[in-house]
């Protein structure tokens, strides 16, 4: 698979969950993330994403979770 580096918009809507939230787990450290240096707008790898949704899924979380 091809590791894109997705907005955090593009992130939210993959995982299935708002910017709100997805940005306080960034923030918490629950997902990992990058900053872009000056502006530190937040980007996270596809690869990084798609790992966190099968780990929600696997740990019975992933309910409300959008089909990958």
């Amino acid at each position: 698979m091809t590791n894109e580096v997705l907005t955090i918009s593009e992130a939210a809507r993959r995982i299935g969950v708002s910017v709100t939230t997805l940005r306080k787990w960034a923030d918490s450290d629950v997902i990992e993330v990058k900053r872009l240096p000056g502006s530190g707008y937040r980007r996270f790898d596809s690869d990084v994403v798609d790992a966190f949704i099968e780990s929600m899924k696997e740990n019975n979380l992933g309910k409300g979770l959008a089909a990958a």
